[in-house]
């Protein structure tokens, strides 16, 4: 926020620490803009399946569908990094215009929060589909990595998301919500409840697991989610989550994160 607030130029780019960029990366964005508040540019590891290579022009409709992405990430079949800050350039009369901002009491999900309000309010958009911005996938990070506050975490980010649609909320919005809450509650079994780092004995992390799935942030949406919605292995493990199943879960957790 501090570095949008104090920023000089007309664009705004985010690069993640671990990931590096191409020559041409800004002034490939630029030139495609064409008054656009949002415009964004494919990975070079998505160039090589994706076989358009014409800009595509975004429009309301289109931010309409990304925003729905970052709760429901099956509204399109294809939506790469749309929840990410990266490998994309904002306006910065457009953040400011709006008041865009991260939240500063989030270390997970701040990205999806700033561009919730991004594709809120963005009418205008180009998406150039070559490959330009290079993403590292890293083991060892916060989306990775053990951490006992991740319920926390997300409580938050639901708060945010629920505030944010409080006066504005879309007729989709109770069921996209449901998918964003289900993989919130994912999120905490795999960095918390059954993450091979976490030392609490196993009928503590049970507990911890059915208290925060009955929880009233959770509970709802965890027990009307359309399963259906899902991948195969997605579906089986919501499964277990509905029926309590938290050893079969736990196991399978801890195998996955040891291979």
């Amino acid at each position: 926020n501090f570095g949008i607030s104090q920023a000089k130029g007309e664009w705004i780019a985010f690069v993640d620490s671990d990931d590096w960029v191409e020559q041409t990366y800004i002034e490939t964005l630029i030139a495609d803009n064409d008054g656009s508040d949002i415009c964004f540019v494919n990975t070079v590891q998505e160039k090589r399946t994706v076989l358009q290579t014409e800009a595509l022009s975004l429009n309301e409709n289109s931010f309409h569908l990304y925003e729905r992405c970052l709760l429901n990430k099956y509204v399109l079949k294809e939506h790469p990094h749309l929840t990410s800050v990266w490998a994309k350039l904002y306006k910065k009369n457009f953040l400011l215009q709006y008041k865009i901002k991260f939240p500063e009491d989030l270390k997970k999900s701040e990205d999806a929060i700033f561009n919730m309000q991004a594709y809120s309010n963005a009418k205008r958009g180009k998406w150039s589909r070559v490959g330009l911005y290079n993403y590292r996938p890293n083991a060892y990070s916060v989306t990775h990595t053990f951490d006992s506050t991740v319920v926390e975490t997300y409580k938050k980010h639901l708060r945010y998301v629920k505030e944010f649609y409080k006066e504005k909320s879309y007729s989709e919005f109770d069921s996209d919500y449901a998918v964003r809450v289900t993989f919130d509650f994912i999120y905490c079994i795999v960095n918390d409840f059954c993450h091979y780092q976490n030392h609490e004995n196993y009928i503590k992390r049970k507990k911890n697991f059915s208290f925060v799935k009955n929880d009233i942030m959770f509970k709802e949406s965890i027990e009307n989610v359309k399963v259906k919605r899902f991948s195969i292995e997605e579906q089986i493990l919501i499964l277990m989550i509905k029926r309590n199943m938290f050893w079969i879960i736990n196991l399978v957790v801890r195998i996955i994160q040891k291979i």
